[in-house]
């Protein structure tokens, strides 16, 4: 049985490992972070495009020193020695590596560790080079390294879109299992750079899933069905928001008083694109959903003009609101 391999790191590599096992839903029966699935799969994942990185930075520093000067071995020399000075440590500058991690090999990554002892470790511990591997991955944004733990899937959906295939896969995060066959269109990642969405059609309407919950992706000898309307509308998901379907197409009209302005440039997180501005008067031609969820915080300071159907929608939520709030006032107000 292979042996737990022991890693120092750094608090908040730490958090970000811990946090990305949260966000991409790795989880034991109970909704424990299943911790080593997670290490295991980032090592089968990241292993080689980690070590594709450090050889070209290697190769342009060597190619630099030579044309410096130095002969072939002395460039190699000083190149091999300022690698290993200058690894990823800008998630924890301080250098305090006292938090630990452990790595149990599975049978995906045991070959992988087999081949880091036996070649790679002549300036460095393994716990170092899992620590600096762990850095590299950190480093990057969120949905950067949504992309390296669901790579399978991930470069499977990116050839049927090549190849104009359909495809088949499972929603991984469901108790009961759920199958899709959909139509790929776009791997597109939210303007907050958190997670990547398929975009696709489904059952002859456009759908979206987020690429961390798909697995068991199979590509199908079938040719993709994408119709001009859902295509339409996937693009309009790709510029607003792929995370926020778009079932149709008409534009939406919000009257914003001065304070919904002010609210509306601070405000970044999932806020919609307008088509135009009239004077208080914004348009957009998003995702109602989308309007609803950005707009829903603003109260009095944004009012849907139309479409009718969602002004209501809006109308009722604030109304629900409300009621909840009186209930809840009035049973303070009651004496005891």
């Amino acid at each position: 049985m292979e042996e737990k391999i022991k890693i120092y790191i750094g608090k908040r590599t730490r958090d970000i490992l811990y946090k990305d096992m949260e966000l991409f839903e790795f989880f034991k029966s109970g909704m424990t972070l299943n911790k080593n699935d997670f290490l295991n799969t980032l090592l089968a994942n990241y292993f080689e495009a980690y070590q594709e990185a450090g050889n070209a930075r290697y190769a342009a520093m060597k190619a630099k020193l030579r044309e410096a000067g130095l002969k072939e071995q002395a460039a190699g020399e000083v190149a091999d020695e300022i690698m290993h000075m200058t690894k990823y440590s800008r998630n924890d500058p301080d250098g305090k590596y006292d938090v630990t991690m452990s790595l149990k090999p599975t049978k995906k990554t045991s070959d992988i560790i087999a081949y880091i002892q036996s070649t790679l470790l002549a300036h460095t511990s393994l716990s170092q080079y899992f620590r600096d591997l762990f850095e590299a991955y950190t480093a990057m944004p969120q949905d950067e390294r949504e992309k390296i733990i669901f790579r399978d899937s991930y470069e499977k959906i990116r050839q049927a879109i090549a190849e104009d295939r359909m495809i088949y896969f499972i929603n991984r995060t469901t108790s009961k299992k759920i199958e899709h066959t959909v139509s790929p269109y776009s791997v597109a990642s939210a303007k907050e750079e958190l997670f990547n969405y398929v975009l696709c059609q489904q059952d002859g309407l456009p759908f979206t899933i987020r690429l961390s919950r798909i697995s068991g992706v199979i590509l199908l000898n079938r040719k993709r069905e994408l119709a001009r309307e859902n295509v339409a509308c996937l693009k309009r998901m790709e510029q607003y928001g792929p995370q926020f379907l778009i079932l149709q197409d008409r534009e939406i009209c919000i009257r914003l008083s001065e304070e919904g302005i002010r609210q509306y440039q601070y405000r970044y997180v999932h806020r919609p694109e307008t088509s135009r501005i009239e004077g208080s008067l914004y348009y957009f031609n998003c995702s109602e959903n989308q309007v609803m969820q950005y707009f829903s915080r603003f109260g009095r300071h944004a009012v849907i003009v139309y479409p009718q159907d969602l002004a209501e929608q809006m109308l009722v939520f604030h109304s629900s609101a409300r009621k909840a709030y009186q209930k809840e006032l009035e049973k303070k107000e009651k004496p005891e």
